[in-house]
Parts: structure tokens; C-alpha cells; sequence
């Protein structure tokens, strides 16, 4: 299996997009996070959804006793203003620095494993500053599937 057949090429987000713009991008490419870069296009961040919902909406004591929360199911209330002010702030405010890259010609099973290493279903491919796209876990189980139909 080569990573090259497993890319997915998406969009990124830059300081003069929002959230909303950013969410957009993930869910039309159904990836959990993209690049966030600056001016001259230099990746210097990752912008994902989850983050930037628990950024906005949950207070880090909250996670910590998440199993707490289901007992109290009014709890954690998510006004429709606050949405409408959090989607319209910039998308790279919610950046977190701590992106994980792999170059087009790392291995999928040195993909795999970054992932499992750092916990995370996705990871950028970027070669010399350039931007290729996320590899996600469930691309490569994809192109496993599509391989096993091919051999069928």
C-alpha cells in the first residue's frame, strides 16, 4: 500500500477565515482537521473540530469528569448565541501548534504508527513547507477495502 493512493487532499484555513469556514472544509472533506498556515502559505498549525468545540464550549474540569456529566444531562447547555459567536471568530485562533506531519514517502505502517503514538486519527503530509493533504485512519482502512475489491 502506498501513502500516495491514501492522501486526501483538502483546503486549509488562514487568518481571514472563521470557524465556520473551517468546520466547512472538515465536514466537506469529512476529515477531523486541517493545516492552518500564514501568509506565505507555511503550515503553523492544526485547526480541528473537536479541539475548537472543547476550546469554546467545555471548561477543561469538565473533561476531567466527563463521566460526572451524564448524570446532570442539562449540565452543559450550549447557548445558540454563543454558536453564532464562536463560528464567526477566526479559525486560527483554535489552531493548536502541536501538528503531526509525515512526508509523502513515510510508510503506512509508520503512519499507523505516529498515529497510535500520538493519539490521533490524522496526520498532514508535507514535504519541504508543502502541503499534500491528511491521511486519516479510516482513508487507509478505505484503501484497504478497495484493494481486497479489486482482488475479488
Amino acid at each position: 500500500m502506498k501513502l500516495e493512493n491514501i492522501i486526501q487532499r483538502t483546503g486549509v484555513v488562514n487568518d481571514s477565515m472563521t470557524v465556520s469556514q473551517g468546520f466547512d472544509e472538515c465536514v466537506r472533506n469529512q476529515v477531523p482537521g486541517i493545516p492552518c498556515v500564514d501568509a506565505s502559505d507555511k503550515v503553523i498549525g492544526c485547526f480541528s473540530i473537536s479541539k475548537t468545540l472543547l476550546s469554546a464550549f467545555i471548561p477543561e474540569i469538565m473533561v476531567d469528569y466527563a463521566d460526572l456529566l451524564e448524570s446532570d444531562p442539562g449540565s452543559l447547555k450550549i447557548p445558540e448565541q454563543r454558536v453564532d459567536k464562536i463560528l464567526s471568530l477566526p479559525a486560527c485562533l483554535f489552531a493548536s501548534k502541536d501538528n503531526i506531519e509525515i512526508s509523502s514517502d513515510t510508510s503506512v505502517s509508520t503512519t499507523v504508527a505516529l498515529m497510535e503514538k500520538h493519539r490521533t486519527d490524522y496526520l498532514f503530509v508535507i514535504d519541504d513547507g508543502d502541503y499534500h493533504g491528511v491521511v486519516t485512519i479510516d482513508g487507509i482502512a478505505k484503501r484497504m477495502l478497495e484493494i481486497e475489491s479489486a482482488g475479488s
